[in-house]
């Protein structure tokens, strides 16, 4: 059923923690700009 959307999941969780500092980085500057 949603198998397609799982894979999608599996590979952007992949990506993100590869970049997890980066992606702190730009929550402190969303929420401190």
């Amino acid at each position: 059923m949603a198998s397609g959307t799982w894979g999608r999941r599996v590979a952007c969780w992949n990506g993100a923690r590869k970049g997890w500092g980066l992606f702190w980085v730009y929550i402190f500057f969303v929420f401190w700009a």
